[in-house]
């Protein structure tokens, strides 16, 4: 297979020399000084809106092997949908100011969120996932990312490389409650002294949800149960989950699993579904609009084989493999 060549444009901008009295010159010191003091106290986010130098490959069997079906973009800024773009409360929480104007922002590593039931910062420090996921506030919980009767999906990925697999089931308001159940395997998900071989040697978990309490056998947790309780299961031994959620009307839930390598990690997923999810949708972050795209992948997902396949690699990486440069972009 021929492999595609993919580049983002860009340029240089020339040097220039000029010349300066010492006055100019004391000026700046102080200046930069200035400048250095504020960024050793400051949190630290890189520029929003540029394009993200990871890709996701997503994958399902056809005819007994996985075949790569569509590219998508992690999540690496607060899309506009999230309180942290619009919200001046959760602006002030994660340090970013104050106004009601529409922004993007890097997500950080990690940081408070705005309690809107409580009104006030949480107390307790959140991961670049959890912040994205965002249970804590009432008004816009999951980041406005949900939708009604489908199970929604996206990488995040912070601003120090780690990334995060985010669950949305449903949608806050909706008519009907739901059930559903996901299984979901990787080798990243083991602790790296059970398995040396994943990529990064960090030990990831079940950030989200806490409640009830999670149990390390699997098998415990039968997806396509009739239960109207949650059941959580994250085995850190051989790289496991079996996440199954039962909710009333406008009280939808998901989950946050990580932290993950950046790129080299790769999770398979796959859905039983109840009633009140018809769908299943996999997003891919547009840093031009500051919108979260989907793809529709429902009938892999909930297939007999092992569902959908979610690899994060270097868009270079990525994009060696693909005939076509539109093929590249997801």
């Amino acid at each position: 297979m021929a492999s595609a060549t993919c580049r983002n444009g860009g340029g240089s901008r020339p040097g220039r020399t000029v010349r300066t009295s010492s006055r100019w010159r004391f000026t700046s010191l102080v200046t930069a000084a200035l400048v250095v003091l504020l960024t050793a106290t400051t949190p630290q986010f890189a520029a929003a809106g540029a394009v993200s130098d990871t890709c996701v490959g997503v994958s399902w069997e056809t005819n007994g092997s996985h075949q790569l079906r569509a590219t998508v973009r992690p999540v690496e800024e607060f899309p506009k949908s999230h309180p942290a773009s619009f919200d001046p409360a959760t602006k002030m929480c994660l340090g970013l100011g104050a106004s009601a104007e529409s922004e993007l922002f890097q997500i950080p590593t990690s940081g408070a969120t705005h309690d809107a039931g409580l009104g006030e910062c949480t107390s307790s420090t959140k991961t670049g996932g959890e912040l994205v996921f965002n249970p804590d506030s009432t008004q816009t919980s999951f980041g406005g990312l949900g939708k009604a009767r489908t199970s929604r999906v996206v990488i995040v990925r912070d601003s120090g490389g780690l990334t995060y697999l985010t669950i949305v089931n449903g949608a806050r308001g909706a008519a009907s409650g739901g059930r559903v159940g996901i299984a979901i395997a990787g080798r990243d998900m083991a602790n790296f002294a059970s398995r040396p071989n994943n990529a990064g040697g960090i030990t990831s978990g079940l950030l989200h949800p806490s409640s009830p309490a999670v149990t390390t056998v699997v098998g415990s947790c039968s997806l396509n149960s009739v239960s109207t309780e949650d059941c959580f299961a994250y085995d850190a031994t051989n790289g496991q989950a079996a996440l199954r959620w039962a909710w009333a009307a406008k009280a939808p839930e998901g989950a946050v699993l990580g932290p993950f390598p950046g790129t080299g990690a790769c999770l398979s997923m796959r859905w039983e579904l109840g009633y009140g999810i018809d769908q299943v949708e996999i997003g891919s972050y547009d840093n031009v609009t500051g919108t979260v795209k989907w793809t529709d992948v429902t009938t892999a997902a909930v297939s007999e084989g092992s569902g959908v396949r979610l690899c994060t690699k270097s868009c270079a990486d990525h994009c060696a493999g693909r005939t076509t440069c539109g093929a590249c972009g997801g």
